[in-house]
């Protein structure tokens, strides 16, 4: 073990969407994508993100998932190329 003191905490998918609901309001974004892996963890943080955007008057396309996992493929850039159009607001 390379840190036996080391604690480390997880946050709750609540916890973390509300603090990116709050970055979107700050930028005025009204639609989102979420690109999450295919993991139950990543899936419900992005249930949980769209619950929150929903209640603040923000939509969210339907997610995309990617593979898991994931390591530094071209993967991910492709989906935010795939999905970019319908993520802007006029």
């Amino acid at each position: 073990m390379l840190f036996p003191t080391f604690a480390r905490t997880i946050p709750s998918t609540y916890k973390v969407s509300k603090s990116v609901i709050s970055l979107m309001k700050f930028f005025g974004w009204s639609r989102a994508q979420a690109i999450v892996g295919g993991s139950v963890n990543w899936k419900e943080a992005a249930r949980t993100l769209t619950e929150l955007a929903k209640s603040n008057d923000i939509e969210m396309n339907k997610d995309v998932y990617f593979s898991e996992p994931y390591v530094g493929s071209q993967e991910i850039p492709a989906l935010i190329d795939k999905t970019y159009l319908k993520t802007r607001s006029n």
